[in-house]
């Protein structure tokens, strides 16, 4: 028999709701890890997380808001600013993953730079990074340089910068509560936010079940060669219009 709660542990019980499956699970506390499998599988309601109430939400009729252009922020890649209806949508976040040497530290740190820029590199030194940003033509006069995951967003804010490029989730223990965290930046901030991840060997980038979820983009980047100079950009996936194939010089 389960125990008996008292009545203010009985008014803390919280429904849980699975991210993966979609389960629901009664809890005074986080539950374990639902056995979908699915990393952070636990997501309380929004407004009072501890009764489950929330206070003062509202519906939005849709014919009552104003049709407006989303702003784009360009990458400055012809044929990939055309494929994506003039590039990113602000508020959004964007997944590039591939195998190691892909290109994908490359081309994002250039695109990233076009604006001012805070670039989170804790596998590089920043003297590497600083390279790779004035080898593909970025903007070094617009581009922050930190090593330390745990700062980003505290620096993002202060600086007030207008992209955000974490290189890479495998480098933090919970990639999918981060990339999380770093879209909710980028919707607060209309900025853009690129996440990059090391595939598997099959070219795969999920051993995180949900990590494409929380993804607005998804691009995968594939060489054809390891020497090649070029690089075949995927878009796989995108809330906003079609998706297609792109072939990118790296230099």
């Amino acid at each position: 028999m389960p125990p008996k709660l008292d009545s203010a542990q009985q008014l803390c019980r919280t429904v849980w709701t699975c991210l993966g499956c979609g389960r629901t699970e009664t809890s005074t506390a986080v539950p374990p890890e639902c056995v979908c499998g699915v990393e952070q599988s636990w997501l309380a309601p929004e407004g009072d997380l501890i009764t489950g109430r929330s206070h003062g939400v509202r519906a939005v009729l849709a014919s009552s808001m104003a049709a407006v252009d989303l702003p784009r922020v360009a990458t400055g890649e012809h044929d990939l600013d055309e494929l994506l209806g003039g590039g990113f949508a602000t508020g959004s976040s964007v997944l590039v993953y591939g195998r190691q040497g892909a290109g994908k530290s490359r081309l994002t740190y250039r695109w990233a730079t076009r604006e001012p820029c805070l670039v989170v590199c804790p596998e590089l030194s920043l003297d590497v990074a600083r390279a790779i940003i004035a080898s593909t033509g970025g903007q070094l006069a617009t581009a922050y340089l930190l090593q330390e995951i745990a700062g980003w967003e505290g620096e993002a804010e202060r600086l007030g910068v207008r992209s955000l490029v974490l290189d890479s989730l495998g480098a933090a223990p919970r990639p999918v509560p981060l990339l999380r965290a770093v879209r909710g930046w980028a919707q607060r901030t209309s900025a853009v936010a690129y996440c990059l991840q090391h595939a598997n060997k099959k070219g795969d980038h999920r051993g995180e079940t949900s990590l494409g979820h929380w993804a607005d983009y998804e691009l995968r980047a594939a060489k054809p060669t390891p020497t090649a100079i070029s690089t075949r950009i995927e878009l796989r996936k995108t809330r906003l219009g079609p998706t297609g194939t792109v072939a990118l010089k790296l230099i």
